[in-house]
């Protein structure tokens, strides 16, 4: 099969299908990473947290699913500290964090309840 893309498009080949995909992008947002910028799009909070324990080598507990399973989308220049990050996030939904004392890990919990 040939395909011949234009500018804002990716192809993707699925070896298992032996299928060539293609998928309308945003390149700024793909090329974003070789600035240090953070983007996510319509990303759950869960691999949100991954990506920032190893970008900031921080431990991110989420304390439900419901929190775990929040679609975010937001972008984050490079010299962002973590925890401007972190606070960001949390205001797009009104969860809080909460840093365990003496550690290098951080709960995000739903404001007015209890943090464990």
């Amino acid at each position: 099969k040939h395909i011949t893309l234009i500018a804002n498009q990716q192809a993707i080949y699925h070896t298992a299908e032996n299928q060539l995909e293609t998928n309308d992008i945003a390149a700024a947002d793909f090329s974003a990473w070789t600035q240090g910028q953070l983007v996510f799009k319509k990303a759950l909070f869960r691999d949100i947290a991954q990506t920032l324990e190893r970008r900031y080598n921080v431990r991110i507990r989420l304390a439900n699913e419901h929190i775990a399973n929040s679609l975010i989308t937001a972008r984050f220049d490079a010299n962002v500290p973590f925890k401007n990050v972190l606070g960001m996030l949390c205001d797009i939904y009104g969860f809080s964090y909460r840093q365990v004392p003496g550690k290098n890990e951080y709960l995000v919990y739903k404001k007015g309840q209890p943090s464990k």
